[in-house]
């Protein structure tokens, strides 16, 4: 570990944190904060302020790092709904002259046009009749936006007359494999002859969704011919739109043409162009400072811990100023009382019956229907004026008052609403002058008025600042002036780090406060990244402020988190929910999930409104608080309060206003990703090394749409880098066609709790009942991944006579029982199973139960005063019942397992039926063993080959000899015996691999040779089954498999066995190092851990 020495840095806190009317802290020890960059200017928070201010040091040539808690930049414009500036902008406004002079909100609005096609489309993806899909203004999804053919197609397009044409842009949906095109041909003509204009390339990587092919053309035409070429390894093509871009389509729109997408994307490609780097969804946290008392950088706290920027110069653009809080800053003093607000909200029609004053914003936009398709119906916005209490300046306090006016404005119309009020900080930082009182030009302000009091290297760039409030308020954050003013702090702020050094020799430690309980702090302190030379920044022991002591605490408030608080709420403890996003329900609601695909929708379940989105996510918040429960939004948890016992009695929360603690007799991990429990020290499985992930989505957002799915490659939803990174490239990829994108990236895979049991596919195969079921779960095998259980060696995923079959699972409360943690709950898809048993228990009607479940569990615990391992069971259960969750046969079910010697028998006897019943003899395999060594000495032909395959994937090399017959007879180039597998020769292989013995390794690699690249699903089997082995001298064949070039999912996984197998010249060390350091979450974590156990 190495510190940096030749500065010491040091992390303080002061009492800005601390609620007025409290305080108490607990003990932070002390503890080194791992360092990921050191630059001359770092910008603490996302306002067009704070993009304005890090382009402008960028391009006065400082090196600049941005971060924000939000997932995109520009959260005074984009968060409030307030898009749009009071005149237009123009040259001399600089950034704001970026963002709203081009825009490309609603679209590159083509030509409209009619078309023919000379192949027609395909189920399950038809046009309508007449055709309009390809030319109705949307690219959503390729489940509900696209247009299916069976091979390459020619699009015939009429204009109705000659128009000038700048270019022809085409959108293609893309899964490499799957639906893919190669070129774009496009032909131009007067409807009988046609000249071939371009064929450009339309490949696209395996992470992007939806490829934009852009032809430039820029000249006049009627009639075009757009041919689309369906890729070699495609099946089908799925194409979403073809837009004929009219040459004045870059010029300066109306600004009712804004949306919050176009704010976004422009503010992102602002910081993109001036070089700074950025991460989204991290949040300031404290201020570093160096021996001399002058500010030298900041920490920041986030879903994987906490890290440090130094910086020679800190420009604290937070809402609340954190930072300068956080350094010592002077304040004034708070004045309770009614706090005034703006709030809007879009509906098709005017707000009624809310007693407050309401304007219309005449800026009609178009509506969707559920499912993403435009309707000729339009929305407007209403501006809300507002005022509610705020009783003191703690963020418990903002929370309420944040409450209340959601309350007072909401109404069943509702489509879409603000993320946070427009209103003043209670926070004002005294600074070196103030503001002037009337504010004539943002030019004017004198910087002085920036500069915090007494704290050098430091700039304040918010309304906290300058003695700014009232009237002055308001013209202080209009959009030209803000920016103005950060374009003014930027350049300022790098011209002072040019001559400013970091140095000193001391360490300042914290403030300190009366400290109880006793715990320590346990959170994430690993970096974002491997380094070579890890550099740290020391922390000395400090008081950490308690926000909040409730019963039950649940960290994420989504799919089973909301539920989970609605659970313990109305059971009578004192609730608190934290949840990062504005609103309640997860993958259902700002997910936009919005209808089930299927689960049991039985008790608490069944009374929770599928849709519409705004009406889910109020009918969640209200009945939390009609329960008494406590909501913070915008919040995460970043670790936890652990006493000496492991019992978990307090999380670690990171919220606009600081880090604190909240005290908790009983936590609820509901992150779906296991962060919590994880920090706590629970055991935990992701990524595992034959790397099955399943894949993500990143949803578009409509008003009116509930429901639109897709596919993206497998993100770690806790990893800064990487959902920086994705929502980077969804924004680079608009082309203005959606009013929003997505704030969650709908994971359907993550981290998962190693709990007191583990549900396998088999338990759920097999029926298997619990004395302790808390769930019933039903779906079908919905996965969008890879299976990686012995099981699915043999037996393909769906059963080929039945592929909607529905599956039915009991889920134990053991599994949401973190092993070896007390005081602690997890839910969601971090629940205690399978992988490959997640998706039949991951749908939401089942999580929205299991949440409720737990709240209920945890309430008992809190109200007893024990731990959640040691409520009685069996009265949950009966509550359930009561509620219609469970069946009341629960009540007296005990474990199923193991099976009965006369199930066993018939379905070994019908095994060698394409494997039927396999799930029941892989059951009880201290039974079926026995039984099936003996079938298979007696068993011939191809009954003896799948005994012998079943054997294997059990453990057991019984039948080896058999097994290399058979690949024997597949390397002379013979057929293999057709067993039912959906691959046999990818099951050989996994089957040989499965034995254990290592006589295999030389039939796999002579496999592996034979195939080599082409099949996936056999490379994957040769690379993961020779990897367990780690034999060297299965090097070669694997090091044959891997393409540098292409750099993909199978480099990963044959990388890993290669790695293990004693690598070839470097190259898997080479290729898990670029994985390792990449920014794709899961194969960096994955990578990571591969070469960290040869350590």
């Amino acid at each position: 570990m190495k510190t940096i020495t030749r500065t010491v840095l040091a992390i303080i806190i002061s009492a800005y944190m601390l609620p007025a009317q409290s305080v108490r802290a607990v003990n932070e020890s002390a503890r080194d904060i791992p360092l990921i960059d050191t630059v001359d200017v770092v910008v603490a928070g996302g306002s067009s302020a704070a993009v304005a201010a890090a382009v402008a040091a960028a391009k006065s040539g400082a090196r600049v790092f941005l971060v924000c808690p939000e997932q995109y930049p520009g959260n005074d414009l984009v968060s409030t709904l307030r898009i749009w500036p009071d005149v237009q902008p123009s040259a001399d406004d600089g950034l704001a002259y970026d963002v709203w002079s081009h825009l490309i909100a609603g679209g590159e609005e083509g030509y409209g046009y009619t078309y023919t096609t000379d192949k027609r489309s395909d189920n399950p993806h038809k046009d309508t009749y007449p055709y309009s899909v390809l030319n109705n203004g949307v690219i959503g999804t390729a489940v509900h936006d696209s247009v299916q053919y069976p091979d390459t197609v020619t699009v015939t397009a009429d204009l109705s007359a000659e128009k000038n044409v700048a270019s022809v842009s085409v959108a293609i949906f893309n899964r490499p494999g799957e639906y893919a095109a190669e070129s774009v041909r496009l032909e131009t003509g007067d409807g009988k002859t046609f000249t071939e204009a371009a064929v450009v390339p339309a490949g696209g990587s395996v992470s992007q969704e939806c490829v934009i092919v852009n032809i430039p053309v820029n000249k006049p035409f009627r009639f075009a011919r757009v041919t689309v070429k369906k890729a070699a390894d495609a099946k089908r093509l799925l194409i979403a739109e073809i837009t004929f871009v009219p040459h004045d389509v870059t010029g300066a729109k109306p600004l009712s043409e804004a949306t919050p997408l176009a704010v976004k994307t422009a503010l992102m490609k602002a910081l993109i162009s001036a070089n700074v780097r950025f991460l989204y969804t991290c949040y300031p946290a404290d201020a570093l400072i160096d021996g001399t008392g002058a500010l030298a950088g900041i920490t920041v706290a986030n879903r994987f811990g906490r890290q440090a920027i130094a910086a020679k110069t800190v420009i604290d653009a937070t809402e609340h100023a954190v930072i300068a809080r956080s350094a010592g800053a002077e304040t004034a003093p708070f004045s309770s009382g009614n706090h005034t607000a703006e709030w809007i909200t879009l509906s098709m029609n005017t707000p009624k019956s809310l007693n407050h004053p309401i304007s219309k914003i005449d800026l009609p936009l178009r509506l969707h229907e559920r499912r993403g398709r435009k309707l000729t119906n339009e929305a407007f916005w209403f501006r809300h004026s507002v005022s509610a209490p705020l009783t003191d300046d703690s963020w418990a306090s903002f929370s309420q008052f944040e409450q209340t006016l959601r309350d007072m404005t909401y109404y069943p119309d509702q489509l879409y609403t603000s993320e946070i009020p427009y209103t003043a900080s209670p926070y004002a930082v005294k600074c070196e002058t103030a503001v002037p009182g009337a504010l004539t030009s943002a030019k004017d302000i004198p910087l002085a008025a920036f500069k915090p009091s007494g704290l050098k290297r430091l700039w304040i760039l918010s309304a906290c600042g300058a003695g700014i409030n009232g009237k002055l308020f308001d013209a202080f954050m209009r959009p030209i002036n803000f920016m103005t003013i950060g374009t003014r702090v930027g350049t300022a702020a790098a011209a002072e780090a040019k001559n400013a050094v970091i140095n000193g020799a001391t360490v300042i430690a914290g403030t300190t406060a009366p400290v109880q309980p006793t715990g320590t702090i346990h959170e994430f302190l690993a970096g974002l990244r491997p380094t070579a030379k890890p550099v740290f920044v020391h922390q000395n022991e400090r008081a950490l402020p308690v926000f909040g002591t409730y019963d039950v605490v649940v960290i994420g408030g989504g799919t089973a988190g909301a539920p989970a608080a609605i659970g313990a709420a109305r059971r009578g403890a004192k609730t608190l929910v934290i949840e990062y996003l504005w609103g309640l329900g997860g993958v259902g609601t700002l997910g936009m999930i919005g209808t089930y695909w299927y689960g049991n929708r039985v008790g608490f379940t069944a009374g929770i409104p599928e849709h519409p989105t705004e009406v889910r996510m109020e009918w969640y918040r209200k009945e939390i608080r009609k329960a008494g429960g406590d909501i913070w939004f915008h919040s995460i948890g970043c670790g936890t309060l652990v006493d000496s016992r492991s019992n978990v009695i307090g999380a670690v929360v990171a919220t606009p206003f600081g880090r604190g603690v909240v005290l908790a007799k009983t936590v609820i991990d509901a992150t779906g990703n296991a962060e919590i429990a994880k920090s706590a020290g629970a055991q935990c499985v992701f990524a595992e090394e034959n790397y099955g992930m399943q894949n993500s989505h990143l949803q578009p957002r409509l008003v009116g749409a509930s429901y639109l799915n897709g596919d993206i490659k497998p993100v770690d939803v806790a990893d800064p880098v990487n959902v920086t990174t994705v929502l980077t490239n969804a924004l680079s990829k608009n082309k203005g066609r959606s009013f929003d994108t997505g704030p969650l990236i709908n994971s359907r895979e993550r981290e998962r709790i190693v709990g007191d049991y583990t549900l396998d596919w088999i338990d759920i195969a097999a029926s298997r009942t619990f004395p302790d079921s808390i769930v019933y779960a039903k779906s079908d095998y919905d996965s969008h991944g890879w299976q990686i259980h012995p099981y699915f060696a043999l037996r393909p995923m769906r059963d080929p006579t039945n592929q909607r079959r529905n599956f039915f699972a009991y889920v134990p409360y053991r599994c949401i029982l973190p092993s070896g943690i007390d005081g602690m709950l997890v839910v969601g898809l971090a629940t205690s199973a399978h992988r490959d048993a997640l998706p039949i228990i991951r749908m939401q009607p089942d999580l929205h139960n299991q949440g409720y479940a737990a709240g209920v569990a945890a309430a008992m615990a809190s109200q007893q005063n024990i731990s959640p391992r040691k409520i009685d069971v069996k009265a949950l259960q009966k509550h359930l019942v009561d509620i219609g969750n469970l069946k009341s046969d629960v009540l007296n079910a005990g474990d199923s397992f193991p099976l009965l010697d006369d199930i066993i028998r018939p379905a070994i006897e019908s095994v060698r039926h394409e494997f039927d019943n396999l799930h029941l003899v892989l059951a009880s395999p201290e039974k079926s063993l026995p039984m099936l060594r003996t079938v298979y000495q007696n068993a011939n032909g191809l009954d003896r080959l799948m005994y012998a395959e079943v054997l294997a994937i059990m453990g057991d090399a019984s039948g080896f000899d058999t097994l290399t017959e058979e690949a024997n007879r597949i390397l002379k180039g013979e057929a293999p015996n057709k067993t039912g597998a959906s691959d046999e020769t990818a099951s050989l292989i996994w089957s040989l691999g499965y034995s254990r013995d290592r006589r295999a390794v030389p039939f796999i690699v002579a496999l592996a040779k034979k195939n080599g690249r082409t099949v996936f699903q056999r490379a994957r089997a040769a690379a993961v089954t020779l990897g367990t082995f780690a034999d060297p001298s299965a090097a070669d064949a694997l090091a044959s498999l891997i393409d540098e070039k292409a750099y993909d999912t199978r480099d990963l996984i044959t990388a890993c066995a290669l790695f293990r197998c004693g690598d070839k010249y470097g190259l898997a060390q080479r290729i898990l190092t670029g994985f390792a350091n990449g920014s794709e979450g899961p194969p960096s974590r994955l990578a990571q851990m591969v070469l960290a156990a040869a350590k």
